[in-house]
């Protein structure tokens, strides 16, 4: 049959006075180790400082600074400098630190412990940005704490970090600011060559256009409109010369050459050229009446063709008679004088003219002048004719001129919005260059400022309002948790061994279990008879138990005296605080 587990209070009571050896044993010795191991636990000591981020002195309306990086970030660029092999090493030369470690650690091993030891903790606020007007958070300082076992050297070492992230914190912001001054700088150098090479851009585009300018449109139309009216007047003059050459050359047509007047008879004599011309008069008024064959009309043309070649051979020997007496005259010419001189050119060129026109001559047959013509009219004709020439001759050239320069000017008239297109381009690079520049001039000015603000420190810095103070208490191992866990767990561990083993334990503990167990009636129960020696035992264990407890006790508070707190100043805030109850 099975055993019946339902338990009751003098099942308790009977189960503690049965297993108390089980259940102390386990107890107590769990405790005392725990105990033991939180009163051979090092003491560690936590210094604390407290370091306030102070915004900027100086309105920021009035002057800006030029460090635009976050707290939070230069907090961690800083703690990840401090956090650097060679800093932490600095340190712990400096301060002889973890000479404990350095028979059994690695150089890796102690950097890491400290790295632990060092912490970082930052204190935010809630503010309203004052842009967008949104709940922000804000970190207004923050907290530095170094953990160690020497109360004076953790004072030390987090004195000495707090002032690590103070000049930290200044050096970064100077050279921030410095760098950028620096910057700005070398860019106002860059951005002055650029100005100066723009400048002389326009210079030397100016100087090979300094006739298409803008500025000369006004002047290039003036001087083109001056030299149409020239060309227009020259056109002009050079019509009226054409028109009068044309009239006088009709007017010699008519006029003999050779005219002469005979004073004896009053008549006057036919030269070979009238008389030419009234045989081809004669000739027509044949051919209209007579055959072409008619011997008057033969006769005629015989006549006629004799006249022409006499005349033809006139005209040609004079014009070479001419050309003659120029050669000559040229070649003393050139005895006496260089080939620039005026008197050559002057005859060089009468030389070609006549060689042309007496080429043209033998070329048609005949010449625009009789062989030496004696009809003074005739003569004054010729000069007249050769003047017209002469004058033709220089409107024509001066016409060409005016044409050259009239194109001259339209050109530079048409280059004008080109030239004006390109200088607009490079006066809008000036422009902006110049802009640029001064702009850069006006962020050199405010950096220099934002310099000199950081190097007075008006700037947003670090303050230490709380420094680090030397703990007069360890920061851990909390011994009071430790032993009050131990406790627990000592009851915990006594009260499991005693219910474990009561478990274990088949025999039957009062006769109701072995009535139920056997189903069979109980007829007597032997009482436990106790002797003399058990009851002598007895009590010795009890003297024994009763000095262990008060030397444990008598440990106890040794251990709290010494570690936790003195139990003078205990009474002393007790006997305090009952002064302050109303007493009737």
């Amino acid at each position: 049959m099975e055993q019946q587990n339902v338990m009751d209070i003098k099942d308790l009571g009977r189960i503690l006075r049965k297993r108390k050896w089980t259940i102390l044993i386990p107890a107590v010795s769990l405790f005392v180790v725990i105990a033991l191991v939180a009163y051979l636990l090092p003491a560690i000591y936590k210094s604390e400082t407290l370091i306030l981020i102070e915004n900027q002195k100086i309105p920021m309306e009035y002057v800006q600074s030029t460090v635009t990086s976050e707290v939070e970030e230069r907090l961690n660029v800083i703690n990840q400098r401090l956090m650097s092999r060679t800093r932490l090493e600095k340190i712990i030369e400096k301060f002889h630190l973890y000479r404990e470690y350095l028979d059994d650690w690695t150089r890796e091993e102690i950097i890491d412990k400290m790295r632990e030891d060092i912490n970082l903790e930052v204190v935010s606020a809630e503010g309203v940005d004052k842009k967008s007007g949104r709940p922000v958070t804000f970190t207004v300082a923050f907290k530095l704490s170094y953990e160690g076992k020497d109360p004076a050297t953790v004072q030390k070492v987090c004195s000495e970090l707090a002032s690590f992230y103070i000049e930290e914190n200044l050096k970064v912001r100077v050279d921030a600011s410095a760098m950028t001054t620096r910057f700005i700088s070398d860019e106002m150098k860059k951005m002055e060559a650029e100005i100066q090479k723009i400048g002389k851009s326009i210079a030397e585009y100016k100087q090979q256009h300094q006739n298409e300018l803008p500025e000369q449109l006004m002047v290039n139309m003036q001087n083109l409109d001056r030299y149409e009216r020239y060309l227009e007047t020259n056109h002009r003059d050079l019509q009226n010369a054409k028109s009068s050459l044309v009239f006088l050359r009709g007017q010699l047509a008519e006029t003999d050459p050779d005219a002469t007047m005979i004073s004896s008879y009053g008549k006057r004599i036919l030269s070979p050229k009238e008389q030419l011309e009234l045989d081809r008069t004669q000739l027509i008024t044949l051919e209209s009446k007579l055959s072409p064959n008619h011997p008057d009309v033969r006769a005629l043309r015989e006549e006629i063709a004799e006249l022409e070649k006499k005349v033809q051979a006139n005209d040609v020997e004079t014009l070479k008679e001419r050309l003659s007496q120029k050669e000559t005259e040229l070649a003393t010419l050139r005895s006496r004088y260089t080939g620039k001189h005026p008197d050559i050119i002057r005859v060089s060129g009468e030389v070609e003219d006549l060689r042309k026109r007496i080429q043209d001559a033998q070329e048609t047959g005949r010449s625009e002048y009789a062989v030496n013509p004696t009809n003074p009219t005739y003569i004054n004709l010729q000069t007249q004719i050769e003047s017209k020439k002469l004058e033709i001759a220089s409107l024509q050239q001066q016409e060409k001129e005016y044409k050259k320069v009239i194109e001259f000017y339209q050109q530079r008239i048409a280059n004008t919005p080109a030239v004006e297109k390109t200088l607009a381009t490079l006066q809008s690079d000036y422009d902006v260059a110049r802009a640029n520049y001064q702009e850069l001039v006006n962020k050199e000015t405010q950096a220099k400022i934002s310099e000199s603000l950081e190097n007075r420190q008006q700037a947003e810095r670090f303050t230490i309002i709380d420094p680090a103070q030397l703990p007069e208490e360890p920061y851990k191992p909390n011994r009071m948790a430790i032993l009050f866990i131990g406790l627990i767990l000592g009851i915990g561990a006594g009260a499991g061994a005693g219910f474990f083993s009561e478990y274990m334990d088949q025999s039957f503990s009062s006769v109701e279990d072995l009535r139920t167990f056997s189903e069979l009636p109980v007829l007597a129960v032997i009482p436990k008879v106790v002797t003399s020696d058990e009851v002598k035992s007895r009590k010795k264990r009890r003297r024994l138990i009763f000095a262990s407890s008060l030397i444990t006790l008598i440990a106890l508070l040794v251990v709290v005296q010494i570690f936790f707190f003195k139990f003078d100043i205990f009474f002393i805030k007790l006997f305090r605080e009952a002064q302050k109850l109303p007493i009737q």
